[in-house]
């Protein structure tokens, strides 16, 4: 049957909105679906009690006290379990540097086993990794306001302590790690910058036990550990300016009483 020119177009006209027809109907069925795993999602955030909002670790230990910096300062780095790093960045170079910080997740050893060493999962595909490949100089960034339900100090909550808590109050305390970026070798591969099986297994048992997530992490991410080796300490925890800690007594410290940050050497 010969269509006249008109009637083609009508039928290509027709043709055409039912595709379109067809993509808006798949839109919106997305839309629907990310919405209701959205709502799943608060609602599953909603549902939980005080006593899910817990570290990774069961039992922490007690802070210690203001006088003890080292320690406190172990304490942070074994207790929190992410932090902002800053690199330089390679995507607003200029004429003078410019920092940029990323959200990383870290961890200085199973619970039990304190090492002081911030040790990270990453991928080359991340920005903080390209930057370091120009400069591996970074600072990890912690704070005590990460901590939650009875864990989070009064001083860091806005309005606590009678009216000064504040995440940027001093007693609520801020820890600063900086020093070069290091890849670790895992035990089958002698090509990265830093070679050790024994403390690439220590990294890999701390990172899988507290942050088993990573484990997830697709194999075209080609995910690999690396570590932070300490060159300054910059801490705050009270009034009266910041402390610079000695890099030997921050290793000599323990996180608790029970000197749990005593197994360095086994790294």
């Amino acid at each position: 049957v010969c269509l006249s020119k008109g009637e083609e177009n009508i039928n290509r006209r027709r043709a055409l909105l039912v595709s379109i027809g067809i993509v808006v109907t798949t839109i919106l069925s997305l839309v629907t679906a990310a919405r209701r795993h959205g709502a799943m999602l608060d609602s599953e955030s909603a549902g939980r009690g005080l006593d899910q909002l817990r570290l990774s670790c069961p039992n922490v230990p007690a802070r210690p006290p203001y006088a003890e910096k080292a320690r406190r300062a172990r304490w942070m780095v074994h207790t929190l379990e992410w932090g902002v790093l800053s690199s330089i960045s390679t995507r607003l170079s200029g004429d003078a540097p410019v920092p940029f910080g990323n959200i990383y997740s870290f961890s200085d050893g199973p619970c039990d086993a304190s090492s002081g060493v911030p040790y990270m999962f990453a991928s080359d595909l991340d920005q903080s990794m390209k930057d370091i490949k120009e400069n591996s100089m970074v600072s990890l960034t912690l704070s005590e306001a990460e901590l939650s339900g009875p864990l989070l100090p009064d001083e860091c909550v806005v309005g606590g302590q009678k009216g000064y808590g504040d995440p940027e109050n001093p007693p609520c305390a801020r820890l600063v790690l900086t020093g070069e970026f290091l890849k670790l070798s895992p035990p089958s591969d002698d090509s990265s910058e830093h070679g050790d099986k024994k403390e690439w297994e220590f990294a890999h048992q701390a990172l899988a036990k507290r942050h088993p997530s990573m484990a997830k992490m697709p194999a075209n991410h080609k995910p690999f550990i690396g570590k932070i080796l300490l060159r300054d300490i910059w801490f705050i925890d009270m009034y009266g300016g910041a402390t610079i800690i000695d890099l030997d007594e921050y290793y000599a410290a323990s996180p608790s009483d029970e000197g749990v940050g005593d197994d360095e050497e086994s790294v």
